[in-house]
């Protein structure tokens, strides 16, 4: 009986270390606990957030300036975005307060200026997950805003975020590009200079974009000239100079059977250029139309492009063989242009495009 028992008791005293099988621990056992942290309060415009030390230690930026302090103004930061930024440092998600909209803005509008505004919050004090999570919610936003808008929110951050940035002006180049080459873009200088006139920094990287855009597009104009189109021009019907509507005439179009070339017609004389000894008169193109597409043009108001096609089309003949003409003869057609308004190439038959 007594070494039965004594049995027993060596049996339940055995060490951990023993071959015997024991239940695993499957929760987590932390070195010491998070929670022995101070609350830390944090102010973002009107309002305060309590927020464990614990959770704030890995961005030493948004910590207290010395271990015995407890309370960190955000100054910077929106107090629009306050509470996204807490949330994200307590469960690392992107959340945001659905509160009741403004005067003048919609839903999407909002929430694409809070993405904004939590960009400049994450690279300000160097939140990386987060300015991740910002990046594709702006990108995600702005297929629905206008490029205005964008300017407009993107202006208000520009100059407050970090010297080394990248990310912002690049996608500000981009979204200038897509609104270029967009057919339903409208620009308004008078609402493109009163976003830039505010910020100065942010108006030379516009103005930065504008012209590498602008030199891309020429580019390739030029590059499309010499290949196989006469002349390039973007004209509008409102009376304003624009590159959306770009009527390209080949060289087909004016040598082909259907439209005689500018030598086999003959036109009123026009006077020689002042200072200038008569001169030959350069026969001029008379337009043939079809019956068709005479038909067409008095039907009605077509399409722009169309519309505008045959405002140009009589015209295009002035334009033909331009890089090859005499001085003389090339003064004779610049007087007939401008006599119609029409856009004076340079000397290699090149319309250029001015933005005002």
């Amino acid at each position: 009986m007594t070494q039965s028992l004594s049995s027993q008791i060596l049996a339940g005293s055995e060490s951990p270390n023993s071959a015997q099988n024991f239940p695993k621990i499957e929760y987590n056992q932390p070195l010491s606990s998070p929670y022995e942290h101070p609350v830390i309060t944090i102010c973002i415009g009107e309002k305060e957030y309590g927020i464990l030390g614990s959770h704030i230690r890995q961005y030493p930026l948004l910590g207290p300036s010395s271990p015995q302090d407890t309370y960190v103004t955000l100054s910077d930061i929106h107090g629009d975005v306050g509470h996204t930024l807490v949330h994200f440092l307590y469960s690392g998600t992107y959340e945001t307060i659905n509160s009741p909209l403004g005067e003048n803005i919609s839903y999407i509008e909002r929430e694409y200026q809070r993405s904004v505004l939590i960009y400049h919050a994450s690279r300000k004090y160097q939140i990386t997950d987060l300015e991740i999570l910002a990046r594709k919610y702006i990108e995600h936003f702005d297929e629905a805003i206008s490029t205005f808008e964008i300017l407009r929110s993107t202006g208000e951050i520009f100059s407050k975020l970090p010297k080394d940035e990248v990310w912002l002006p690049g996608y500000v180049r981009k979204t200038l590009q897509r609104s270029f080459v967009s057919a339903n873009s409208r620009f308004n200088t008078d609402d493109l200079s009163g976003i830039l006139k505010d910020y100065n920094s942010f108006s030379r990287a516009i103005m930065l974009s504008v012209i590498e855009i602008l030199s891309s597009h020429i580019q390739c104009l030029e590059k499309g000239t010499r290949s196989q189109p006469h002349f390039t021009s973007g004209f509008s019907t409102h009376g304003g100079t624009t590159t959306e509507n770009l009527v390209v005439v080949e060289e087909w179009s004016v040598t082909s059977e259907k439209f005689p070339a500018p030598g086999e017609c003959s036109s009123p004389e026009d006077p020689p250029a002042p200072g200038d000894p008569p001169a030959p008169e350069e026969p001029s193109a008379e337009w043939h139309a079809r019956p068709d597409e005479t038909d067409s043009a008095a039907a009605g108001p077509a399409d722009s492009k169309g519309s505008l096609a045959k405002i140009l089309l009589p015209d295009v003949a002035e334009y033909h063989d331009w890089e090859n003409l005499s001085p003389k003869n090339r003064r004779k057609r610049i007087m007939k242009l401008k006599k119609r308004n029409l856009p004076i190439p340079d000397e290699n038959g090149v319309i250029s495009i001015s933005l005002t």
